[in-house]
């Protein structure tokens, strides 16, 4: 009995070329080693601010392949790439979306968006590694958890007494983070601004004279924090 051999024609329709054109693609950019270029942006810039041209900052790497070329650039899909956009035409970097700093990266001080871009036709690719540091401005004021904050000090407590005070809290980091607090002006209490192995600032309340009960039994302070 004759065997029949169904379904051995071979495709190469659209789906087929598309498969094989992705997978070239992800081989060579396996087996490419990238230049890395780093650049720097503030946050917070408007949509559409110009961060680089990268067929100019490149321009001595193309000038080595066929001059007869028109290269494209193309960016990786990557997390990145959601806040910045890539022109295809130039490689030209911009702003896609409003960046916070405080919201993409937190209290880290190193906040950088990094993705890879690709110059196609692809059998001259040539593989860029980007990456680029979002610097912080002071726009963010300290804040306390409390507008109001009862302490309870004895009569009895020695001059040079100290009393840990609630810190306020700063969204930004670096020189933009909380700075320094002061009290107001008294002649009992004063503050001693502190600082831990962590770097953020902390106020201790210091007792300066004797305090009398029946003399005055409280006081209205006003704690400032300013960064």
């Amino acid at each position: 009995m004759g065997a029949k051999m169904i379904g051995a024609k071979a495709r190469t329709g659209p789906l087929c070329s598309v498969a094989l054109w992705l997978l070239l693609v992800l081989a060579l950019v396996e087996g490419t080693t990238g230049k890395t270029l780093k650049y720097k942006v503030y946050e917070e810039q408007k949509v559409g601010t110009v961060i680089a041209r990268l067929k100019e900052d490149v321009a001595g790497v193309l000038s080595k392949l066929p001059s007869s070329l028109t290269f494209l650039f193309r960016a990786m899909q990557r997390g990145g790439t959601r806040f910045l956009s890539v022109r295809e035409e130039d490689g030209e970097i911009s702003i896609a979306t409003k960046i916070d700093r405080e919201k993409l990266c937190e209290k880290n001080l190193n906040c950088s968006i990094e993705f890879d871009v690709v110059t196609l036709p692809t059998e001259y690719l040539q593989l860029f590694h980007i990456e680029v540091e979002v610097l912080d401005i002071n726009d963010n004021s300290p804040h306390f958890s409390r507008g109001i904050v009862p302490i309870e000090i004895s009569e009895s407590a020695s001059v040079g007494t100290r009393v840990p005070l609630d810190g306020a809290v700063d969204a930004d980091v670096g020189e933009n983070s909380l700075h320094t607090y002061s009290l107001t002006p008294n002649n009992f209490f004063k503050i001693d601004v502190r600082t831990r192995t962590d770097g953020a600032k902390y106020a201790e309340l210091v007792v300066m004279r004797e305090l009398d009960r029946e003399v005055q039994s409280s006081y209205q302070l006003q704690l400032t924090a300013s960064g």
